[in-house]
């Protein structure tokens, strides 16, 4: 039974792999161009090959771009809206390649300051397993994983992206979808497969980074020396 199970497993991530594979295959000879403006608030004219360069290759200014293109559409937006068309094609994209392969300067930093925390955030409880999972992944591989060569817990450095980096990071705790998210995906039964340990290991960087980074210890009034003593105590 073991050994069936392990099979079938086999033949579903397979299953996974080969649909994923056929649909960046058909994303890359049709591009989605249209409805880009849209989704990214722009007026410029999307070809599609320029479609086609954001998706797979983007530039250093474009990959603050995945901000918006990885968000859910806006509540209540039809089912055609651009942005559900956009969105999945973009993230995968995002968790498999440009997060961890490409340079943390020409992806991973770039998206952090333009709000790509928040958008993960936003992700975390998604009625769609596979989002949730590829939003919190891509949050290990930025803050432990392999693909980050930023070293989060030496303070700030004077005059580079190292305090927005820091800011956006601090900032999640006003985010609620973060901890919302956090706390529902690290129970197995409101999870997908592997979340709760990828959770609980996310919450416990973030919490130790916060307390290292960020906590000011200020000394209890109670606990304070008494003054010296006045002159007049001295007689």
């Amino acid at each position: 039974d073991t050994l069936s199970m392990g099979t079938h497993l086999s033949h579903a991530a397979l299953h996974d792999i080969r649909k994923v594979g056929e649909s960046l295959e058909k994303q890359w000879n049709n591009p989605r161009h249209e409805g880009l403006n849209e989704v990214l608030g722009t007026a410029g004219d999307w070809t599609p090959k320029a479609a086609r360069q954001l998706m797979f290759f983007p530039t250093t200014d474009q990959a603050s771009m995945y901000a918006r293109l990885i968000r859910d559409a806006p509540a209540g937006a039809p089912i055609n809206h651009p942005q559900t068309s956009m969105q999945s094609g973009h993230m995968v994209m995002l968790y498999l390649h440009h997060v961890p392969h490409l340079p943390w300067g020409s992806f991973a930093a770039p998206f952090i300051t333009g709000g790509g925390l928040a958008a993960l955030a936003s992700l975390m409880q998604s009625p769609n397993l596979y989002l949730r999972g590829q939003a919190i992944d891509s949050f290990l591989q930025i803050t432990a994983g392999s693909a980050s060569v930023f070293d989060w817990w030496s303070p700030p450095v004077t005059g580079s992206t190292d305090k927005a980096l820091h800011d956006a990071m601090i900032g999640l705790a006003s985010i609620p979808q973060w901890m919302e998210g956090l706390l529902l995906n690290s129970d197995a039964a409101t999870s997908y497969p592997g979340g709760p340990v990828q959770s609980l290991q996310l919450l416990a960087f973030w919490l130790s980074w916060v307390r290292k980074v960020r906590t000011v210890i200020t000394l209890n009034p109670l606990s304070s020396p008494p003054p010296p003593p006045t002159l007049a105590h001295q007689r």
